[in-house]
């Protein structure tokens, strides 16, 4: 007997592209793993604290974890003058993205994704059968969201609207004004606000706005703890809305999603804010001086607020190419849509010093 057919809407969807090191990909083309610097992903190059390192060390992996994450989500929650109930903790903010679309994206539904973006808020939604539309910022701008996209946001009538602010991975930010314009184009949908990033802006625009919105029905505040706090290999994220608009994703949410390492670290990453305040405030140093270093080899660097920034290179696939023959690994802008780009965030002084002679290394 054969397997049943799949749904129509997956038949012709690709898996997103990501950053970071993929040891079959780099094996295939000949490369070590280890001997490769990652310039491809946005994460504290500092790594995590050492009470995060501790914290492992100590750990009884035979348990099985708390399935309600309670004490990371009370942590959380006191950190936002919130009850536990307005937190749901999971596996990395891209779970929750798919839990988002699990819950809410159905055929019936039409979703909005300001791009150029983060790939997962279109994919999990049209595998989950929405119609996607994808409202693009000007190039013109830098790629910048702003709220000339309001109409055209409010043409697409949309049911649920992402957007990532700082975004990923123009690393540009709406200022909170501009975005509670933009949410007046679409009132009545469900607003999801990606916030990964908001650690690395220098002024980050007030929270307290968009928590009281978060509190009724119609705004979800999506965080991670795996690039600030540099826990991206154990996978951490959270979500703030109403306990309304929360529970239908906690129900679809697998049991013991968000492993026991996951949450001791998590809790060891928040109660050293020191570390966090030191290695952000570095980390922003180094982005700006890459910038400029990158800038002074001749190259376009578009405007950012974060420690990341597009960088137009002409052809990203050859010239990341390149890169990688000189065992350094950058992201191609071709996945988010921009193939005369790469992303580039900083690591620390030394590695960047070798990328700034690899590219001016390379042929004209």
């Amino acid at each position: 007997m054969r397997p049943p057919d799949p749904r129509p809407e997956l038949r012709h969807l690709k898996a997103v592209q990501h950053g970071a090191v993929v040891p079959r990909d780099l094996k295939a083309a000949g490369h070590d793993p280890a001997g490769v610097l990652d310039f491809s992903t946005n994460i504290n190059p500092f790594g995590p604290s050492p009470a995060v390192k501790k914290a492992l060390a100590e750990l009884d992996p035979a348990p099985y974890p708390d399935r309600h994450a309670d004490a990371i989500s009370e942590a959380i929650a006191e950190q936002y003058s919130v009850t536990r109930q307005y937190v749901l903790v999971g596996s990395g903010a891209s779970e929750l993205i798919w839990l988002i679309a699990l819950a809410y994206a159905d055929r019936d539904r039409r979703v909005a994704v300001l791009s150029p973006t983060y790939g997962e808020y279109a994919h999990a939604c049209r595998v989950m059968g929405a119609a996607v539309v994808e409202i693009w910022a000007d190039e013109a701008n830098g790629y910048a969201f702003d709220t000339a996209l309001a109409n055209s946001l409010a043409n697409s009538r949309p049911d649920i609207v992402f957007v990532c602010n700082p975004n990923n991975p123009t690393g540009r930010l709406l200022d909170a004004e501009s975005l509670l314009r933009l949410r007046a184009a679409a009132p009545d949908a469900l607003w999801v606000i990606d916030e990964a990033y908001r650690s690395f802006v220098r002024t980050p625009p007030a929270l307290e706005n968009w928590l009281d919105e978060a509190a009724g029905t119609r705004v979800l505040l999506l965080r991670s703890l795996t690039k600030e706090h540099a826990l991206a290999g154990l996978r951490l994220g959270y979500l703030l809305g109403s306990p309304e608009t929360l529970t239908p994703l906690s129900v679809a949410q697998p049991p013991w999603s968000v492993s026991t390492a996951a949450q001791v670290a998590g809790l060891a990453a928040l109660q050293d804010a020191e570390h966090l305040k030191h290695t952000i405030a570095a980390t922003r140093s180094l982005g700006a001086k890459l910038c400029a270093d990158l800038r002074a080899l001749g190259l376009e660097v578009l405007p950012t607020d974060t420690h990341y920034a597009l960088v137009n290179v002409g052809d990203s696939l050859a010239f990341a190419r390149s890169l990688l023959e000189r065992h350094i690994l950058v992201r191609s802008g071709a996945s988010f849509g921009l193939p005369a780009y790469i992303r580039i965030a900083p690591r620390p002084a030394v590695d960047n010093e070798r990328l700034l002679e690899a590219i001016a290394s390379l042929p004209e």
